[in-house]
């Protein structure tokens, strides 16, 4: 990693119900304006909340398909443009989401019509919309497009890549709009941020993009007044609850940031909060600001005027963020009348304010699961402080509070020991170590998983998933997560037992920064169109708000998060049938990165009558979790988990080029799989081909 680059904002775009380009939205934030109106995206009858922020194009029909596709390709070629860029062929492209393309999936379910596998993701779509080629996907519920950021901003400073295009977009879906009118206790008609009175969350359409360009802080070229760096990008997980917030895990993030950053509170000149009008999000936001934040900071939030644009915006935000900086002008909280009292310590207003000469604002970014976003905007900075920023290697929200003991490969260890031969795995992000691995594959149908895990240790007892998390908790997982969670057991064992919080909100978890990446091509297809079903025929109430969480295509890391007590970035790739691979990639670049010490790869399919009719395909069942970590890093004692280097796991794990295994296809499973056959057959120096590069597996 280098210890002189840093991010530079060379492009942005921004559209939403409020306009169709970042100066008009921002223009209209100012003013006061708002993209409320009526819903036309469906019929109102079916829901209680009968108004929504929609975008005014393309022409709206009911059940349209690839319309985050559109807007998303939209605000990548605006922002490309912005900067100049007459191509993207060599340059990376990284989307934040929430959804997706729910709203096609559902739509061809309820249209009884057959889906093409590159209409249930977004990489085909910009693939096809713009000349780009390496296009990566996280769908990190309403945090994804500042995940997407820090992922970009990483590459620069490590000198992968000069320039990357960051997105993020989300528009309305039947299931995720409908379920979020569910847990409403009364029918909000807008969305008022901070305000006592607010009722609810109103979903919004969105996207924004922005080019980030490398600068050398010592090349000797000066940036040009009014250039606007990313200071920082911390990334955090509260392990708390699916979709209620921590605040002391809100807290433990923002603080995060600071420190990295190198900044004080007292330094900022404004905060875009997330603030999305419900009761305990505002609750929780406020309470960790107010906190942190000196009283004399002003605050705002956007969605009073935009809705929630979900995954796309913490990147929304961010690009009014640059506008704010770049000429003073703040916008107002957008349906805010009287301040709740959880707020009344911070700097509040209905009206939009001009700031002095602002050079540093915080964006927030808060999403289910916990998963938690802070990014920080420099205008005119200093690339000498830039680059001491961007120099320190600690950019999670996870803490190490306890003194490690003893290295994972002691430089005394016996020749062929099970300590000294842990396997290292390498590929195009660099090396990491296995540690570990799980695996379940149930042989008898999707809802009874007893006896059907491997044992977290040899000759030990299979994980009680029904006995850790009680019936109800059992039976609100997906077929999916239920494997996940098997898997995710076996591989960590003892090492990530949750133990006490401190008081910033972080876990002692051993003196290391853990972190999850998971992916699962089809893991919510069942659960959006069984939802949109429901709704289609019978309206809102005969939805299950307990399938909220089940309908965000995070759930299995948020889930795994939770029980394993992980504070740190917890990532879900969204990239289709190789988002095994993909999130192999990324699971490495976390630890390479800096941003972690250890990362717990999880993959997970099942199959549903629902995949099945969409797609011809007849999934695998089944899960693998791969335990990884920093070479040399210093770890607490061994305590559990299922050593890499044990034979273990199913007979059909299969060449990379494969995808189709006995149980059906593998999807997201090929890359674990191919792995875990290197290992099972102790192939020292084995190669696996995977479609974005060579990894290899070695022992040492």
């Amino acid at each position: 990693m280098s210890e002189t680059a840093y991010p530079v904002i060379a492009g942005r775009a921004a559209l939403s119900a409020v306009g169709d380009r970042a100066d008009e939205c921002f223009d209209r934030l100012v003013a006061g304006e708002s993209g409320i109106g009526p819903l036309v995206a469906y019929p109102v009858e079916r829901f209680g909340v009968r108004h929504a922020y929609q975008v005014s194009e393309p022409a709206r029909r009911e059940r349209e398909h690839l319309l985050a596709t559109q807007l998303l390709v939209k605000a990548i070629r605006d922002a490309a443009d912005d900067a100049g860029l007459g191509s993207l062929r060599d340059v990376p492209v990284i989307v934040g989401t929430g959804l997706g393309e729910s709203r096609t999936v559902e739509s061809a379910w309820l249209d009884g019509k057959p889906l093409d596998e590159a209409e249930a993701s977004l990489v085909e779509g910009v693939r096809l919309g713009t000349d780009a080629e390496d296009v990566q996907v996280f769908s990190n519920a309403c945090s994804a497009s500042l995940y997407a950021l820090a992922a970009a901003c990483d590459l620069i400073v490590a000198g992968t890549a000069d320039t990357v295009v960051v997105a993020g977009v989300d528009v309305l879906s039947q299931s995720m709009f409908g379920l979020l009118d569910r847990v409403h206790l009364e029918s909000p008609q807008s969305v008022r941020p901070f305000d006592a009175a607010r009722l609810g969350v109103i979903m919004g359409d969105g996207a924004a993009a922005v080019v980030l360009r490398r600068q050398e802080a010592g090349d000797g070229t000066p940036l040009p007044a009014g250039s606007i760096a990313v200071r920082g990008v911390t990334l955090g997980c509260d392990a708390f609850h699916a979709t209620a917030p921590d605040d002391t895990g809100i807290e433990h993030t923002i603080r995060a940031a600071h420190a990295a950053a190198g900044i004080e509170p007292g330094d900022l000149d404004a905060v875009y909060a997330h603030g999305t009008g419900t009761v305990l999000n505002d609750q929780a936001e406020a309470a960790a600001l107010a906190r942190v934040i000196p009283g004399t900071v002003p605050v705002t939030s956007v969605k009073g005027a935009t809705g929630h644009t979900s995954g796309g915006s913490g990147l929304f935000s961010l690009c009014m963020a640059i506008q704010t900086l770049r000429g003073g002008r703040l916008p107002g909280t957008h349906g805010l009348e009287e301040v709740d009292a959880a707020a009344a310590g911070l700097s509040l207003s209905a009206a939009a304010r001009e700031l002095a000469d602002p050079r540093l604002v915080q964006v927030d970014a808060f999403g289910f699961g916990g998963l938690n976003a802070v990014a920080i905007l420099e205008r005119d900075p200093r690339p000498e402080v830039l680059a001491e920023a961007w120099g320190r290697t600690d950019r999670s929200a996870a803490t190490a509070e306890v003194t490690p003991e003893v290295t994972s490969a002691p430089a005394d260890a016996a020749p062929g020991s099970a300590e000294a031969r842990v396997p290292l795995l390498t590929g195009p992000y660099g090396s990491v170590e296995i540690l570990a691995q799980g695996l379940c594959f149930p042989d008898d149908g999707v809802h009874d998983l007893a006896g059907l895990s491997a044992p977290s240790q040899p000759g030990g007892e299979p994980f009680d998933l029904r006995g850790a998390v009680g019936r109800k908790g059992f039976r609100t997982m997906t077929p999916a997560t239920r494997v996940a969670m098997v898997a995710a057991a076996n591989a960590v064992g003892g090492r990530w037992a949750p133990g006490s919080r401190d008081a910033g909100g972080a876990f002692f978890d051993g003196g290391l920064r853990r972190g999850i990446v998971a992916a699962s091509a089809h893991g919510n297809t069942a659960t959006v169109c069984e939802v949109a079903s429901l709704i289609d025929t019978e309206g809102v109430p005969a939805a299950s708000a307990l399938e909220l969480p089940n309908a965000s295509r995070n759930v299995l890391a948020a889930t795994a998060a939770i029980r394993l007590g992980v504070t740190g970035p917890c990532l879900t790739m969204d990239t289709g049938m190789s988002g095994g691979w993909d999130a192999l990639r990324w699971a490495v670049h976390l630890i390479t990165s800096g941003r972690c010490d250890e990362v717990l790869y999880l993959v997970a399919e099942a199959p549903s009558v629902q995949v099945a009719a969409l797609t011809g395909n007849e999934l695998a069942h089944g899960s693998v979790a791969l335990l990884l970590g920093r070479p040399g890093a210093a770890r607490g004692p061994v305590t559990g988990g299922r050593p890499a280097q044990v034979p273990a796991g199913p007979a059909h794990a299969q060449p990379a080029h494969q995808n189709t295994g006995i149980f059906g296809v593998t999807a997201t499973l090929g890359a674990a799989l191919a792995v875990v056959g290197a290992l099972v057959g102790d192939q020292d120096g084995a190669t696996i081909e995977g479609p974005a590069g060579t990894w290899q597996v070695a022992t040492r």
